[in-house]
């Protein structure tokens, strides 16, 4: 009779499987700068624009269109798209942080 024990279990660790310099070095990350004072230019903007020219008679979807570009062109201006490249830390000391998991953070 043969008995299945779980003493001195034996287990392999594998090493560099995970080639480092595949992995990305650096990240894009965009965000908006929205600050205290850009929120006040913004208000200020929004309220001085003309909205005049904004409907158009029979034409839902050009009135629209109006109003999407004349907010997206007072939005823009205090606050700006920033793209910004970081870089990534050095991972040769976590083997199981991949290219995929790197890319899901």
């Amino acid at each position: 009779m043969s008995d299945i024990s779980d003493h001195l279990p034996i287990f392999y660790i594998v090493q560099d499987r995970i080639k480092i310099s595949s992995l990305p070095k650096h990240f894009v990350k965009t965000y908006r700068d929205i600050n205290d004072d850009a929120i006040a230019s913004f208000a200020t903007t929004i309220g001085n624009t003309s909205w005049d020219n904004v409907v158009v008679p029979d034409d839902a979807s050009a009135s629209y269109s109006n109003v999407i570009g004349i907010f997206s062109s007072v939005y823009d201006k205090p606050f700006p798209v920033i793209t910004k490249r970081l870089k990534l830390i050095n991972n040769k000391h976590k083997p199981w942080i991949t290219s995929a998991i790197l890319k899901s953070v």
